[in-house]
């Protein structure tokens, strides 16, 4: 994990742990802008630090700047391990379930003593705590589903997180002299939503002296390191586990093919070999379309390899149309200071630009969404012309004027119609009433999809992986809607969401509805996990045909105009 990443975490988890010690609010706000600050940032926190520039971070005083400075040159915080003292950090993950709010959490914490995961379930069956006000029998059955959820993740890392990590070994493996090639391999190269652990393959003509320069590795956490065979395990600073295979040039492509999987359509592609009288094991590649190409088939992709019947159709088929990050021109859904950003409209615009975007659309939160700071009509028209100030004086990126209009409970916007044509975007979104039964839901979102103003649907299923289940929800419904009223359906490339995940989009797609693909960033470096909406529409077919934010600006304007 890098420098950034670390104290990121680090502040985050100190936000949290004063929250649950009923710490001061002001406190507890520092503590978690100074994480976001950090984690958006676009340079080493090292090289800032070596120049001085620490405090010209928003949101980084003199006394957060010291405490970077000793995380720097001491690989530790004082303040953090005093807090863990106090505060289990097994208890953080508590306040991920859902159902479990802050006061919720301080409750559970000091009058039950509730310090792990094992602790809340007992909690749960103790009478005192279903006579707290706020509890119930309904707020015990939630939080049972909640444990649940939360329990079917443990041991699985997200794509957003494990990529990064993965890269960043793969990186440091490139160095090494003796190792000619490393590459990722397994779940996180088929680009599935979690991960179990980071599979890397390295080939290498001396694997002793590549094995010991592995081995020494900084990543490594202390006391982890296993080997056996031409096999590394070790487990990084982050706690993710990591499996290094030492391999061959010959074997490399090969091995390649079938440690990424998965089993069935290594099966299948073996199976075809055999028929053909042709020995796949004993082959050498020179690359992976070669094992494809030997066979008459094109490429596929790693991240259509789930599908087990997928390979007979695959034969006739091209996959050059699968879209690609290449592609995109614009994000259509972020966020700016308006509402719950920690990015000025100027900087998103700026760093969207940089990514070589032609437009951004900025989309903050309507009015009901208080909790994000949601912009009422009044402040809603000030930002227009902050916007369109901005807009005239950057060359290069177009700014949309949008925003994320809450979908309230009856299916009505939380803007009225005079106000939403005034919009150029419109992400009409669920962000309350989650618990509401499927015919509810469905006839909610369907309702918001009528109105003539919307341009899309944001997180349509509202689900955080391994955080809250989505809503109830008949998503054919949902998709035949957007078909009829010409909408787009969200791929939310926040990776604790993927929503629309891969087999949602398959089935928008198939009905020919168009999709965007955006970051929901409420920061400049949130916008950098487009990548992960694009892995996951490609595991979903999309193709590039089927994404509305290809199109260059003035296509989709005219797209957007037909919403006016």
């Amino acid at each position: 994990m890098t420098a950034n990443k670390t104290i990121a975490l680090i502040f985050k988890n100190i936000g949290s742990m004063l929250e649950i010690l009923g710490d001061n609010p002001f406190k507890i706000r520092a503590y978690k802008n100074a994480s976001l600050a950090v984690s958006s940032l676009d340079n080493d926190i090292k090289d800032i630090a070596d120049n001085d520039k620490l405090t010209d971070i928003k949101g980084i005083g003199k006394d957060l700047a010291a405490k970077i400075r000793e995380f720097l040159d001491t690989g530790k915080l004082e303040y953090y391990d005093e807090l863990k003292s106090r505060v289990p950090e097994e208890l953080l993950n508590i306040k991920n379930i859902q159902g479990i709010g802050p006061k919720l959490l301080q409750t559970l914490f000091n009058d039950f003593n509730v310090r792990n995961i094992s602790d809340l379930e007992d909690t749960l069956s103790n009478p005192d705590f279903i006579k707290q006000k706020g509890v119930g029998t309904k707020k015990i059955n939630e939080l049972k589903v909640g444990i649940k959820l939360f329990l079917s993740y443990i041991g699985k890392i997200n794509l957003g997180i494990a990529l990064p990590n993965a890269e960043l070994i793969v990186r440091e493996l490139s160095d090494i002299p003796s190792i000619e090639k490393a590459e990722i391999t397994g779940d996180l190269k088929r680009g599935t939503e979690t991960v179990e652990s980071i599979d890397i393959l390295v080939s290498t003509e001396d694997p002793d002296k590549s094995i010991k320069r592995i081995s020494g590795l900084l990543c490594i956490k202390d006391g982890s390191l296993q080997e056996t065979g031409n096999k590394i395990n070790f487990i990084v600073d982050s706690g993710i586990p990591v499996q290094i295979e030492i391999t061959n040039k010959k074997s490399f492509n090969i091995l390649n093919f079938i440690n990424t999987g998965p089993e069935k359509h290594v099966e299948s592609i073996e199976e075809i070999y055999k028929d053909r009288g042709i020995n796949f094991k004993g082959n050498s590649f020179q690359n992976e379309s070669e094992i494809y190409s030997r066979i008459n088939m094109p490429h596929i992709p790693p991240e259509l390899r789930e599908d087990k019947d997928f390979i007979e159709s695959a034969k006739d088929k091209k996959f050059d149309g699968l879209v690609s990050l290449t592609d995109i021109k614009g994000d259509l859904h972020t966020h700016s200071t308006w509402s719950d950003g920690k990015s000025t409209i100027k900087e998103m615009a700026v760093a969207a630009k940089k990514l070589g975007y032609e437009y951004i659309a900025i989309t903050d939160h309507s009015v009901s969404s208080r909790i994000a700071n949601g912009l009422d009509i009044d402040r809603l028209m000030q930002k227009k012309v902050e916007l369109t100030k901005i807009n005239n004086s950057l060359d290069g990126i177009n700014i949309i004027f949008g925003s994320e209009v809450d979908i309230k409970p009856d299916g009505s916007l939380d803007y009225p119609d005079e106000i939403l044509k005034e919009l150029d975007m419109v992400v009409a979104s669920v962000h309350s009433s989650f618990k509401m039964n499927e015919e509810e839901m469905t006839s909610r979102i369907t309702k918001a999809l009528s109105n003539p103003y919307v341009c899309a649907l944001g997180h349509p299923t509202g689900r955080l992986i391994g955080e809250r289940n989505p809503y109830k929800l008949d998503i054919n419904a949902v998709i035949d809607t957007a078909k009829i009223h010409g909408k787009a359906l969200e791929v939310n490339s926040s990776f604790m969401r993927l929503d629309l995940k891969d087999e949602h989009i398959k089935m928008a797609t198939e009905k020919g509805v168009k999709l965007i693909i955006s970051t929901d960033a409420h920061n400049t470096g949130q916008l950098n996990q487009m990548r992960y909406g694009i892995i996951t529409a490609k595991r979903g077919y999309a193709e590039k045909d089927n994404v509305i934010n290809t199109l260059p600006f003035k296509k989709l304007r005219q797209w957007l105009n037909t919403f006016k």
